[in-house]
């Protein structure tokens, strides 16, 4: 069976677009609702089903929930006409599966067209949205074009002339509105890349499959609010809040160590590696194998990259960071050890739990000043310009959050690296390294 657009369709109300803004644009994707016709020729009725079967990927409507509900209807009158449902990133197309879905869906209620709008999250703005509106009709050829278009706006909140007025005797401002943060991992780094856009970072790339939950607001700049949106929109709502100018693309999804630098290149704007100094690649996942491909990515690229890490119970954490051709020794050099430990079959258990916030708070800001040193390395005359060459040959951080955190984690020298006359905790220790023997990624930056 065959569908295509149909010329003259209902015609949305501006209450039913309200209450589908309402019901999925504050959402994470995949969110669903019934549409019906009291009169028809508008869609005039709305109701979301928020006990529908959905994953990140995909939504399926409950059954039983919606045919109660369309027998509801049709006993005030009111015809089921279809359904509306979002997609994740900027994906504004049906799916096969949303026009076989929509096959099986006229068979069953024998409708001569169904409606199958799609709406598309901006990730600016809370409420903020597209809906793509589709009209199928059976047995006809479905031509891939929505028959219209509705943006539905967001509060945008009006920006101040004198927003950087405070910070741009300090730090570059046009300098840093020319940079781009691509940050994987939107947990527990969100904290610092919203600090990035108080800086006056212009330019940000979200990438993370995860939503937010409610046990996240105790160990991530996180609130009860957030509950349920995708972490990417979450933290673009927040970075838009300091800076509604700044430009935020957002991937609700995950890089993983079969992700091709032809495909991650593909997903991010165009241009994004026209200067390489002036993006930071950030990997802040929980998991070895995607901070890895992260990292193949970056180096690949030639791109500046940052990679932190909280250790079990928050009691330290660490920060690697590189740039091409200045710092002396390369992550997989610095993290040898553990490269060779999960060779040999080693099974991360680190998570969260135990970390407290004021932890996270310390290496996010630790974070954001190394973010600065990469971001303006020799640009103009300011704090930053310069600080990387102190520590080319240190690009291993680690600070320690807690008393004796070292001897927790058998790393006696983190407690004894600083006299102890003047330290306790909260110290950061700028750890010399050097590259390993042999290692091409290391040799290739020192010979060029």
């Amino acid at each position: 069976m065959k569908f295509t657009k149909k010329e003259q369709s209902l015609a949305p109300t501006k209450e039913a677009l309200n209450r589908i803004q309402q019901f999925i644009a504050c959402k994470q994707p995949e969110q669903l609702a019934m549409l019906g016709s009291s009169d028809g020729k508008h869609i005039d009725t709305v109701f979301f089903v928020d006990k529908s079967k959905s994953t990140q990927t995909s939504c399926e409507p409950d059954v039983e929930v919606c045919n109660k509900k369309i027998r509801e209807w049709y006993e005030r009158g009111i015809e089921f006409r279809g359904f509306v449902h979002s997609h994740p990133g900027a994906y504004s197309q049906l799916s096969d599966a949303d026009i076989e879905y929509a096959d099986r869906i006229m068979e069953a209620f024998d409708m001569e067209s169904i409606e199958l709008p799609i709406i598309i999250l901006d990730p600016r703005y809370d409420g903020g949205c597209a809906i793509f509106w589709y009209t199928l009709e059976r047995n006809k050829e479905f031509t891939g074009e929505p028959r219209e278009v509705n943006i539905l706006p967001g509060s945008q909140p009006q920006v101040p002339s004198n927003l950087f007025s405070k910070i741009q005797s300090t730090v570059p401002i046009n300098e840093l509105q020319e940079s781009t943060i691509i940050q994987v991992g939107c947990g527990g780094s969100a904290g610092a890349t919203e600090a990035m856009a108080r800086c006056g970072v212009g330019n940000f790339i979200l990438i993370d499959p995860d939503i937010c939950e409610a046990r996240n607001v105790l160990t991530q700049r996180s609130y009860i609010a957030d509950s349920g949106q995708a972490k990417v929109k979450a933290l673009a709502n927040k970075i838009l809040n300091v800076n509604p100018k700044a430009k935020v693309d957002i991937h609700w999804r995950a890089i993983a160590k079969d992700t091709t630098i032809e495909e991650f290149v593909e997903m991010l704007p165009e241009n994004t590696f026209k200067d390489p100094s002036k993006v930071l690649i950030v990997a802040s996942t929980d998991d070895f194998s995607a901070q890895d491909a992260i990292l193949n990515l970056a180096l690949k690229l030639c791109v500046p990259f940052m990679a932190p890490q909280m250790y079990a119970d928050g009691l330290a954490s660490e920060i690697t960071f590189y740039y091409p051709g200045i710092t002396k020794a390369c992550p997989k050099c610095i993290l040898h050890n553990r490269y060779e430990e999960y060779a040999k079959g080693y099974k991360n258990t680190v998570t969260s739990e135990g970390t407290i916030y004021p932890s996270v708070l310390q290496t996010n800001a630790l974070e954001v000043q190394i973010a600065m040193m990469l971001l303006l390395y020799r640009k103009g005359n300011n704090r930053y310009t310069n600080m990387l060459d102190e520590v080319a040959d240190r690009n291993l951080v680690l600070l320690l959050l807690a008393p004796n955190a070292g001897k927790n984690y058998g790393l006696d020298f983190m407690d004894t690296a600083m006299h102890e006359e003047f330290s306790f905790f909260g110290e950061t220790l700028w750890v010399p390294v050097k590259p390993l023997s042999g290692c091409p990624i290391c040799s290739y930056s020192l010979d060029t």
